[in-house]
Order: C-alpha cells, then structure tokens, then sequence
C-alpha cells in the first residue's frame, strides 16, 4: 500500500487488518442476508453497496468525495486507505483501492484501472463482459458510455447485477 512506501516501513496498525476483517465478514453477512451467494459479483455489488449507500454495517455513512485537496498536493496522506477508513472520505486513489481491497477480503475479484490521474475498478459481470466502476462521482444513478473506456457506471446501485435484481426484486 501506499502507505508502507511513505511511512517507509511496513503498515504496522492492527486496526487496519481489524477493520478490513470486520467489514469483510458484513460484507459476507450482507451477501447471505440478500441470498446472492450464487452470483459472480456478489462481492463487488457488497463492496459497491457497503461503500455508496446508507447501511448498518457502516453506521449508515456511505464514502464520500474529498474534495479539499483531492489530489493530495497539500496533504499527501489524503490518498492513503487509512484515511478513507477513518473518515469514509477519500479520492480517486483511495476508493477504488479500498473497493479493490474488501473484495479480494471477501472472496471476489476487482481490478484496479488507470487513467491520466485517476482510477477506477473493472470487473467481470455475470456474462463475462467487463464492467467499469466510478467510485469518485457521488450517487447520482448514471450510466454514461466513456469514449476510452466504455460503459462507466456510478451512483446507488451498479447495473452488473440485473439479473440478481431482477431475480430478487431488489
């Protein structure tokens, strides 16, 4: 992690592990609960969720945009994991990774994509077809087709899960 580079050593916080373990197991309960386990992207539909909506399992704070110096210039800690984590605010840099790390927490694959400036996550949807992931827009429920990217998806609830939707009137 970034982190371990700029503090130059290794991240030695058990809150971190603690944290990440945590929210993986409610992650992994929320999956249960809503009976998703038979779908491949289960875990990023929890991830996604746990991230852009108002659960119990974040105290009802989903991640917000950090506006104030969001590309870390002043303060470059604004980047890190570690800081979304304590203050479900982060950036380009810091939700897509954290969305990178609860997957992979929990069982599930997302990959982190480059931008000029910027990341964002591509996984493979329920047909095998890759899906971009904005995480930095806020939850504006959009899809928009990106020119270099292709089809880029934000807000309340990704589309990559139509089928669990539809099969559970979610």
């Amino acid at each position: 992690m970034t982190e371990n580079a700029y503090y130059k050593g290794p991240l030695n916080d058990p809150s971190f592990c603690n944290d990440t373990t945590s929210t993986g197991q409610q992650l992994k309960t929320l999956i249960k609960q809503r009976g998703l386990k038979k779908y491949k992207t289960s875990s990023n539909w929890a991830v996604y969720t746990y991230m852009a909506d108002s659960l119990s399992s974040n105290n009802y704070k989903p991640c917000t945009d950090d506006f104030n110096d969001f590309m870390g210039d002043k303060v470059w800690t604004k980047m890190f994991v570690t800081k979304l984590m304590k203050t479900k605010s982060g950036n380009c840099h810091s939700l897509p990774t954290y969305d990178r790390l609860l997957c992979e927490e929990i069982g599930g694959n997302a990959s982190l994509a480059l931008a000029p400036n910027h990341l964002y996550i591509k996984h493979l949807d329920e047909k095998g077809q890759w899906t971009n992931v904005e995480l930095t827009i806020g939850a504006q429920q959009k899809k928009f087709m990106h020119p270099l990217f292709g089809d880029m998806y934000w807000g309340g609830h990704i589309f990559v899960l139509q089928a669990m939707l539809d099969d559970h009137h979610i």
